[in-house]
């Protein structure tokens, strides 16, 4: 048995002991023509009358899609993580810009890598969920979205008033140098009646005294966060309205922020009395033992992503997916059959 055939195997298994429903059919999806998948890319798989609504789409490793791809039915999105350069498993990855159109539609270990003005996600549809994913931007135009446990390395864009929306353990982690008073902020727009919580939100290269955080926060729940911006004279939040700001943790350079008093404020504080700051990728913001931002939060848990009821996953490997962790195939056939020993490991959280 192949790996590839070994790796669909299970993951069939799982989605049955996963409880979706007994009709519901997976495909996967692969540019290479060698890997035989059933779609080269999205679009396909929605261009196809077998692909229904409730149906999953398995990006394989390795996977390349470069162009505008347009999800037009509810289905579930699923890649193999991201930050995976250096290990036995690779990226699927999406360069192309995803408009998600269908309400209820659920992208899950993704890696969007499109940096332009168009942006890498475009949410345009109802109660989408974005999970451990990781992409420079992302566009909110619909209601009720969720985006959980993912990296953003630039920003969010409310592009209309939308509302209800969960933004929560995630980290977004703008360190792009900028010099403008309009661009390179975390968060555009105006948002309404969302919940930020548990995120960790940092912009390190702010070079102007504006604010951080620019949108339009209005009757917001904003609760168990990390917000900081070291090394720049900037505020963090600039005029919510009518919006609950409690137990976070606050940092930033112009001094001993006093605005929220139920919040811990660390004025002009390095980050590394906050995390571990020490290895590669999302693992920098592990916290530390003494951590402010432990037992913080308003359950009794932690200030940041790895706390609150969706502890960030590093790497943002899917729940239920099997990785290989090993492979040992051996070089002297007995009795005409080689032995290969294979380690899986299946993410369980």
């Amino acid at each position: 048995m192949n790996k590839s055939f070994l790796t669909t195997a299970l993951s069939a298994v799982l989605l049955f002991a996963g409880g979706q429903q007994a009709d519901a059919a997976s495909w996967r999806i692969n540019n290479n023509a060698n890997r035989h998948a059933h779609f080269t890319d999205i679009n396909a798989a929605m261009s196809s009358n077998d692909v229904v609504a409730g149906d999953t789409l398995y990006l394989d490793p390795g996977c390349l899609i470069t162009s505008t791809q347009n999800v037009t039915k509810r289905v579930t999105v699923i890649g193999t993580g991201y930050f995976l350069s250096g290990t036995v498993f690779q990226d699927a990855t999406i360069s192309g810009t995803v408009h998600i159109k269908a309400d209820n539609t659920k992208m899950e270990g993704v890696l969007f890598t499109n940096t332009s003005s168009s942006g890498a996600l475009d949410l345009a549809a109802n109660s989408i969920i974005i999970e451990r994913c990781k992409m420079p931007n992302i566009f909110v135009a619909g209601n009720y979205c969720t985006i959980r446990q993912c990296y953003i390395t630039s920003y969010i864009n409310f592009s209309a008033s939308y509302s209800k929306c969960m933004l929560c353990n995630n980290i977004i982690n703008y360190s792009e140098a900028a010099a403008s008073s309009n661009v390179y902020k975390p968060f555009y727009g105006t948002i309404k009646n969302a919940t930020l919580q548990n995120n960790y939100i940092v912009q390190r290269r702010r070079a102007n005294s504006n604010y951080i955080i620019d949108a339009s926060f209005q009757s917001c729940n904003i609760k168990d966060n990390i917000i900081i911006c070291p090394g720049a004279p900037n505020q963090l939040i600039n005029n919510p309205s009518n919006c609950t700001i409690t137990h976070n943790v606050l940092s930033c350079a112009d001094g001993t922020y006093t605005v929220y008093p139920d919040n811990v404020c660390l004025g002009s504080a390095d980050e590394t009395v906050l995390v571990v700051a020490e290895g590669n990728n999302d693992l920098w913001y592990l916290p530390k033992d003494d951590s402010p931002a432990k037992g913080y939060a308003t359950d009794g848990g932690d200030c940041g992503p790895f706390g609150g009821r969706y502890p960030y996953v590093p790497s943002g490997y899917p729940l239920g997916m099997p990785r290989f962790e090993s492979s040992v195939v051996g070089t002297r056939p007995q009795s005409g059959q080689v032995s290969v020993n294979q380690q899986v490991t299946i993410q369980k959280q």
